[in-house]
């Protein structure tokens, strides 16, 4: 059936690819004038082969050789798409597999496993009218690898999975029917350098197409932009390669106004006074129409310009910040075939939450993807598809990253590593919004790598080149300067990923290095988290030469296999499949959910790196300073609305504008007045800009604190002791406290029984993802498993109140005390109690997770109301989202959906919070120096049992925490310990005033 003449390129070193045309840059070509917003399916040109193509499935490549001469087509399958999800309910077809950093299959370069799975397509489609053309066959993503053949005969193959890999079909192609077959694998020695963090799905992910095009057209061209130092001129050059002949180049301002210039010379330069330029925050662009040998090529231009000057990166000679996060291709019913309205979505999300800069990690994206960024206006650090991290585990090697460099000191990868940078460059080469390029990710160093830098260099002189990998912290890198603390060879920029602040700091106030630092990767972003960020940003705000970062990262990566009855998705991750290797969850790590929804991680960050910022000057007459925190445009697209509220009613409003110049500061004063002389009031700042909120900022008003009146002076509440057991009565209450316990075990409150459970002291809370690495020492202390022990207990009637106290200690089994408290119950006659607890952590022992009381209530007690941080959740290091004021809720809304049930729904440092029945019976707890408290539908022991969310059952109590603090969420999954101000001290003191009520005391 088919012609075999190929070598078994899959496993060839001397094969990077085979019948490939050089790489070049992306564009489709029209046979009519067009505007460089049109469409590709309008092209007449063009013809898209994406859709249902016929599909045979082999466990290994051996088989459908055996076979090739009698395949039977027996199914189909939707291009673009990933087959193990296209076919996920075929229990004959592999499965997805998600794993980090291993290789699953036997490290033996350049051979991968006889059992490799082989999806073989084949697709009949019609030419007619294009005899004396040429005719060229694209594919935008394919992986792992593919051999093709057209009309039965072999054409050639191809090996990087991210590449626009284009094949001169013309000899092949008849008028009338023709036949495409491709035989796609899962493995191939290509599989070395595809080691990506990121579930491991194989197929035709990426658009097919069939170009038409004359004999004589142009093959690529290069378009380069510089901008003079005042910024009144620039150059725009357009060099068309592979062509000789004339060519007419029309160039098109933002404005209408247009430039044309005929020429039968290889470059052509524009000269343009007083540029519209193009950034980030003003992605004007230009349009290119290049007519030559009857085609016409339409191309958006951003002018600008990329330097980095005394170690500060720069665009249009003005300093840039990156306020970045990492992006992979991933949808969980897609894949890695995301359509264009996916990563618009993205985008637009992005952009609503304030973020401007796009690492590809770790390879190119769709084509049309950096279009949109140009458009839209986000700038890229462009990544090759590459990276070898399973080194590091391959079984040789006494420390983990021993063998960090194998592949990329190993000279027989030498012309795969530079195949990767030709494509990664050539491709992306005129599109604006990449201002970086990246030679690829946790690979090592070596002859390889050093040879890919250079020629990233070569290739494009024009933009800085990028390679975290290259950092003195992996062992044996070659060639590396002395330097403190961190030096890489050839690169232009400095990057880490996940150091702690305090070490950007130290590197920043001490290095001798040049140049700008990036972190590649930062705040991992896994499950609840992360809670760092504002750190990070504060240095980069106060150095220079700080020029950003990139969150790990966007999205969570899942696979949707069903929906639970309620309709919720049910999602997959690692291990889920029987997948071997697996990285279990590892993979649900972004700042949006997989259906989108931002986590309230994003609300973080889009607070901490939101454009304007804002401190109060003199609260009382209403005066605040305003900072421009853009790069390039000034605050008049801005309105600013404010709203005064006290006792959690809006008492008065207004709105202002705004005028301040990039990075430079305004004075404003609202116009409130009248302010309650006493109680609480806060002042809220919501900044707008086309129709949605980019900045806020909220404050408390200065008022008095209420005078409060002396308490009347009532009878002591009565007690009887029997045991263990104190029974306190009042009027409309009854409490029950056990001195084995220290808490009460009953609360009544009129004829109500609030509490469902014993009270108890509590240090625990279900494990964040960011708690993954430090969880194993608080097990290994028995924080989970801990319990109060008391030793002594007096009892004593002081006034009008019962005082009972305690000296107690926190243990486990077999381990000493984790700490010691002295704790003192305090019950006035009207049922009001009051708590002190004096707290000391046993010397040596590893911070604990949060120190306060927890109890079980009915789940009818449903209804949440507080006075603090709100509306969404809080922590020490995690509150910027929120503002002060007075917020209500449900319980069932007081917890996050995270992918993997975990501690959620805390809110730090409040002033008082009340949870209650819908027939008003419930507790308010207060404390004049703020507590944290959680109110949720599971306590932490079935939250850290369940794997999965749609797993959870159905609720059967409200769970009420009242911490002194929870430690803050950190990045711990793959970042820096949490920072000791984010911890519980090893000594304090908890002062809390709990009030039981019934619905006769609303």
């Amino acid at each position: 059936m088919f012609s075999m003449e190929f070598l078994y390129c899959h496993e060839n070193f001397s094969v990077a690819e085979l019948g490939t045309m050089p790489p070049r840059a992306y564009y489709i070509p029209f046979d009519r004038q067009v505007n460089a917003y049109a469409e590709r399916r309008e092209s007449k040109q063009l013809t898209l082969l994406s859709g249902k193509w016929d599909f045979a499935y082999y466990n290994s490549f051996e088989h459908f050789l055996e076979e090739s001469d009698n395949i039977v087509f027996n199914d189909t399958i939707q291009v673009p798409a990933n087959w193990q999800i296209e076919k996920l309910s075929d229990p004959a077809i592999d499965k997805p597999n998600y794993v980090n950093v291993k290789y699953p299959f036997p490290f033996d370069p350049p051979y991968v496993p006889r059992e490799n799975p082989t999806g073989v397509y084949a697709r009949d489609f019609e030419v007619q009218g294009t005899s004396g053309n040429q005719q060229y066959l694209v594919f935008e993503g394919v992986d792992c690898a593919f051999y093709l053949w057209v009309n039965g005969q072999f054409v050639g193959y191809g090996e990087v999975p991210h590449a626009m890999t284009e094949f001169d079909v013309t000899a092949y192609i008849n008028e009338g029917n023709n036949r495409i077959v491709a035989a796609v694998l899962k493995y191939s020695k290509g599989s070395y350098l595809n080691d990506q963090d990121k579930f491991r799905l194989s197929g035709i992910f990426r658009d097919v197409y069939l170009l038409n095009r004359p004999v004589g057209h142009i093959q690529d061209y290069r378009i380069q932009t510089s901008v003079s130092a005042d910024l009144s001129k620039a150059e725009v050059s357009v060099e068309l390669i592979g062509f000789a002949g004339e060519a007419s180049l029309t160039l098109t301002a933002p404005d209408g106004t247009a430039q044309i210039i005929k020429t039968s010379c290889q470059k052509t330069v524009f000269e343009i006074n007083h540029p519209s330029l193009w950034t980030a925050e003003t992605p004007d662009l230009y349009q290119l129409l290049i007519e030559a040998n009857g085609e016409y090529i339409a191309e958006l231009i951003g002018v600008r310009e990329i330097t980095i000057t005394d170690g500060v990166l720069m665009l249009n000679h003005r300093p840039i910040r990156l306020r970045g996060v990492n992006r992979h291709d991933s949808h969980p019913t897609a894949g890695y075939a995301v359509t264009p309205e996916m990563m618009l979505a993205d985008l637009e999300l992005m952009k609503l939450h304030n973020i401007n800069a796009i690492r590809t990690s770790h390879y190119p994206n769709d084509p049309r993807f950096y279009q949109y960024c140009d458009r839209i206006g986000f700038y890229l650090i462009d990544e090759a598809d590459l990276e070898t991290h399973g080194v590091v585990t391959n079984g040789v090697g006494a420390e983990w990253n021993d063998n960090f460099n194998e592949i990329s000191d190993d000279a027989r990868f030498m012309s795969l590593y530079e195949n990767r940078m030709k494509y990664l460059v050539e491709r992306d080469k005129n599109r604006p919004c990449v201002i970086m390029w990246s030679s690829g990710n946790e690979s090592g160093w070596g002859v390889c790598m050093k040879a890919a830098v250079d020629l990233l260099h070569t290739l494009d002189g024009t933009r800085p080149v990028h390679y975290e990998g290259a950092s003195t912290s992996y062992p044996g890198a070659a060639d590396v300067p002395e330097g403190y603390p961190d030096s890489q060879p050839g690169t232009d920029v400095v990057s880490r990923m996940y150091p702690s602040p305090q070490w950007c700091e130290e590197y920043l106030t001490k290095s001798a290095d040049t140049r700008p630092l990036i972190l590649c990767e930062y705040s991992h972003a896994m499950g609840n988290g992360p809670g760092d960020i504002q750190d990070y940003v504060d240095l980069m705000e106060q150095y220079p030469k700080f020029a950003g970062g990139f969150i790990w990262e966007w999205c969570d990566h899942v696979v949707q296999t069903g929906c639970t009855a309620e309709g919720q998705p049910v999602y997959a991750y690692g291990g889920d499949f029987d997948d071997h290797p697996n990285d279990g969850n590892f993979c649900v790590d972004g700042l949006v959910l997989p259906e989108r929804i931002p986590s309230p991680g994003l609300l973080e960050y889009k607070a901490v790196i939101q454009p304007v910022f804002v401190r109060g000057v003199d609260l009382s007459r209403g005066v605040f300073e305003i900072e421009n925190r853009y790069d390039f445009i000034d605050l008049r697209h801005v309105e600013c609305l404010w709203e005064v509220t006290a006792g959690g009613k809006a008492i008065m409003s207004g709105k202002g504008s705004l005028s301040a110049k990039a990075g430079e500061k305004e004075q404003i004063i609202l116009p409130y007045n009248n302010l309650p002389i006493s109680g609480e009031a806060a002042v809220y700042l919501s900044f707008i800009s086309n129709g949605h909120e980019i900045a806020f900022a909220s404050f408390d008003l200065p008022c008095k604190k209420p005078e409060t009146a002396p308490a009347k002076a009532g009878a002591c509440p009565e007690y009887s002791k029997s045991g263990n057991i104190i029974e306190i009565r009042g009027k409309d209450f009854l409490y029950r406290y056990d001195t084995h316990s220290a808490a009460f075990t009953e609360m009544s409150a009129g004829d109500r029984q609030l509490l469902k459970q014993p009270m108890a002291f509590n240090i625990w809370r279900a494990p964040i993802d960011n708690d993954r690495n430090i969880q194993w020492q608080w097990r290994a202390r028995g924080y989970d498993r801990s319990a109060v022990r008391t030793y002594t207990c007096e009892i004593s009637n002081e006034s009008d109140r019962l005082t009972i106290r305690q000296e107690a200690s926190f243990s486990s089994t077999s381990l000493k005390p984790v700490l010691h408290m002295n704790v003192c119950w305090q019950i006035d006659g009207d049922g009001e109690i009051h708590l002190t607890a004096d707290v000391c952590l046993k010397q040596g022992v590893v911070f604990i997770p949060r120190f306060g009381i927890r109890m079980f209530l009915d789940t009818d007690f449903d209804q949440v109301s507080w006075h603090g941080y709100g509306p969404g959740e809080s922590y020490v290091d995690s509150h910027h989202a929120c503002r002060r004021g007075e917020f209500k809720a449900k319980v069932k809304d007081m917890m996050f959906p995270y992918i993997r049930p975990q501690d959620c729904g805390n809110h730090y440092k409040t002033s008082w919070a009340s949870l209650q029945n819908a027939d008003g019976a419930g507790i308010l707890i207060k404390a004049e120096n703020g507590f944290d408290f959680t109110a949720l539908p599971y306590s932490a022991e079935e939250l850290e049992a369940t794997t999965h969310r749609h797993l959870l059952s159905s609720p059967r109590h409200t769970v009420l925490c009242a911490d002194y603090m929870q430690i803050g969420i950190g990045s711990g999954s793959c970042g820096p310990e949490i920072a000791k101000k984010y911890c519980l001290p090893n000594q304090f003191a908890f002062k809390l005033c709990l009030r039981p009520f019934s619905n006769s005391e609303q």
